[in-house]
Parts: structure tokens; C-alpha cells; sequence
């Protein structure tokens, strides 16, 4: 390795000198136009923007400059490991960088094996993300999880979830605009240093939380306290999943153990917050909180008012599956001796399970994407027979 290159963390990185290699900056030479445009390498799903190559896992690069020998580029998730991944517009996000965070937020890890290089970095990553629902804006009487354009596998890998709705209210209105004037001002402040009241100049008003002490405070919670379960609070989280458990019916589970997963993490941070290296029971109950706010967002049948995390791991409630199942089975049996079935006959036969037609209607446009029936006639529907 050239001295003259800052060495890298192998141990954080897993992977050992043999994979990667280092070329010295010869000569740095500032661009004289005024505007940067993004770029795609050939093969490689690589972005340069504001003068960083960004990617979400990691790549391997030809160094073209060089020897022509391939380098291992690593991304953002990696790049944020032992930190914080903030990702805005999550919605719009390619296909192909979704599927890359898949490992990454499950196993903390992404794996790369490309140009002979094959190692793995650690992404021991918090992933906070805002997305955007399908249509600009939140319908009150649809299920949260359709409106949202994220698969489903992706969005279980979320600990919580917090819905923001610009609901009218003007007191809530009076408050957000006069925060929103003060920020504003506080800004022009700090860009003036002082400010002069009626011929007066007055000092800044000090922060409640001095900055630099609120980094430091992080930092050590994050570097320097471990919280260990207690007794009571692990048999406080056993006692809460328990009894979401026993509420699953007919094959319809509520939670599942990830959800526990995500319990334990939370009450680590609420007393890694506190500095607390004893994660107590007031610790569990904040994260039992949490997790029934997040829930109630989106994770609630609003048929049956009961938890259903299978609302988040496939797009749709149990209930919803069940009725689903119900008119392909119906489908089929009213196709037993003639080709087709009509659209009325199925709303007719659907009203005996107390099926509105409303609800046939999106039931079966929804076999129709998928494929499990089509229509040879306008509104005349059967089963696809699949060998």
C-alpha cells in the first residue's frame, strides 16, 4: 500500500489488502465550468453528483486512468455504517437499488462479487426514510399500505412508521406557521451575528441545547453505552408479544418475530438515550408506545379494528386475502359447466358472503393483474387455468 494513501479500516470493512487496490492523486485540477451534470458509467449503476460517487451498496469500478485494473467502490449504506442513512423521495428509487437494501437492512451486510472481487462490507446502518403516497395525498377511507409505492418485502424491513397528513386545523396552523417565522429569523440572526431593536443592539438569543454538547452526548450514548435487558423488562416484552400472538385467528398472524426484534432495539435506544446501561421496564413500555402508534398507522385491519402485520408484508390484510381466495373459488365453481361467468352473477353470489359489489369489483380487477382469471368477453370473466 502506498504510504502516501490514507490506510482504511479493514476490520470495519471485512476484506483484507489482496482486494483492494490504491493509486496516489497525481495532479488535482479545478473544473472552469460552472455547472455539473450527473452521468451514468457504462455496466456499472454508478452516479457522480456533486463531486461523489454515489451508489447504495458497493460497485466494482475500472480505473481507466490507471493500470486498468478494477477497484472496489463502496456506497452509501456502507459509507453510513455506525451511523444514520437519510433517504428522501424513497418511493422513486430504482427497482435495482431497492433490491440492493434488502440484504443490507436485514443481515447488515451487502455482499459483492464482481470483477473477481468477492468480499462483503458491514452496513450496521439506521435507515430513515420519507416517501411520498402513489396519488400526492393520503385517502382517509383506503388502506395506508396500497397508497404507498414500496414493495411490501422492503417496507417490513422498517421498525416503524409514522403517517404526516396536512389535515386543516387552525390552531395546529397558528403554531407551525409562527415555529416556522422563528426559524426564519433565528437564520437571519445567525447570518448577521447580532440584531438591532429600536436603535438597541441585543446578543443572540442562546440555544436551550448548545449544539456542540448534543453531538457529544450522542456520540457517547452510541460509542460508550450498552444497555442490558433486565429481568422485568424482558418478561415485559414476553407478556405484550404473547398476548399479540394470542390474537392471531384463523391463521391470521399479528405480529411476527421481527416485530420483537424491532421491541428489543427500541427499548435499547430509549436507555441509550438516558445513558442508562440497564434497559428497565419504563424503557419497554416507551417501545410497546411506539410500536402501537406506528401500528395503528398502518398495520390495523379496518375491517376487523385487530393488528395485521400481513398489511405490511404483502400489501394487503388477511381479511382482504381471504375474500380474495373466496371469489377465485367462486369464479371456478360458477365456470363448472359453461366457459365464462358474468360480473352480476358474481355480485350476486358474492352479497351471500356479505361481499358488497364494490368491493368485487376491485377484488377482481385484482385477479385480473395478477393474472388468475381473464376476460374473454366484456365482463365476462373465468379462471386461468394454470398447468
Amino acid at each position: 500500500m502506498n504510504k502516501d494513501v490514507l490506510p482504511i479500516d479493514k476490520s470495519k470493512y471485512n476484506i483484507n489488502e489482496k482486494e483492494i487496490f490504491f493509486s496516489k492523486v497525481k495532479n488535482i485540477t479545478k473544473a472552469k465550468d460552472k455547472f455539473v451534470y450527473d452521468f451514468t458509467i457504462d455496466k456499472n449503476s454508478n452516479f457522480f453528483t456533486n463531486g461523489l460517487l454515489v451508489h447504495n451498496t458497493a460497485t466494482a469500478v475500472k480505473d481507466e486512468f490507471g493500470e486498468g485494473g478494477w477497484t472496489l467502490k463502496a456506497g452509501a449504506l456502507v459509507l453510513a455504517s455506525g451511523g444514520f442513512a437519510m433517504i428522501d423521495e424513497f418511493d422513486k428509487m430504482s427497482p435495482e437499488d431497492r433490491s440492493a437494501m434488502h440484504e443490507a437492512m436485514e443481515q447488515e451486510t451487502v455482499s459483492v462479487a464482481k470483477a473477481g472481487i468477492v468480499t462483503s462490507f458491514r452496513t450496521e446502518t439506521t435507515v430513515l426514510a420519507a416517501a411520498n403516497p402513489k396519488y400526492g395525498r393520503f385517502d382517509s377511507y383506503k388502506n395506508l399500505a396500497e397508497q404507498i409505492d414500496i414493495p411490501p418485502a422492503l417496507m417490513s424491513r422498517f421498525d416503524l412508521f409514522f403517517v404526516m397528513r396536512d389535515i386543516l386545523d387552525e390552531k395546529k396552523d397558528r403554531e407551525t406557521v409562527m415555529s416556522i417565522l422563528k426559524t426564519q429569523k433565528r437564520g437571519q440572526e445567525l447570518v448577521n451575528k447580532q440584531v438591532e431593536i429600536e436603535g438597541e443592539e441585543e446578543e443572540l438569543e442562546k440555544d436551550e441545547i448548545n449544539a456542540e454538547f448534543l453531538k457529544k452526548y450522542i456520540s457517547y450514548g452510541r460509542t460508550k453505552i450498552f444497555p442490558i435487558l433486565t429481568d422485568k423488562a424482558m418478561k415485559k416484552l414476553q407478556k405484550f408479544f404473547i398476548d399479540l400472538r394470542r390474537m392471531s385467528q384463523d391463521g391470521r398472524v399479528s405480529v411476527t418475530y421481527r416485530q420483537l426484534e424491532a421491541l428489543v432495539r427500541l427499548s435499547e435506544a430509549s436507555a441509550r438515550v438516558r445513558l442508562s446501561k440497564k434497559v428497565t421496564e419504563e424503557d419497554t413500555q416507551r417501545a410497546i408506545d411506539l410500536f402501537k402508534y406506528s401500528m395503528e398507522q398502518v398495520g390495523v385491519d379496518p375491517e376487523t379494528g385487530a393488528y395485521d402485520i400481513d398489511i405490511i408484508a404483502t400489501g394487503q390484510s388477511h381479511s382482504q386475502t381471504n375474500k380474495i381466495k373466496k371469489i377465485l373459488v367462486m369464479i371456478g365453481e360458477l365456470t363448472t359447466d359453461k366457459k365464462t361467468v358474468s360480473f352480476n352473477e358474481i355480485v350476486e353470489e358474492a352479497e351471500k358472503d356479505k361481499i358488497d359489489k364494490v368491493r368485487v369489483r376491485e377484488i377482481v380487477d385484482k385477479l385480473l393483474k395478477t393474472g388468475d382469471i381473464y376476460e374473454p368477453r366484456p365482463f365476462n370473466y373465468a379462471v386461468a387455468r394454470k398447468d
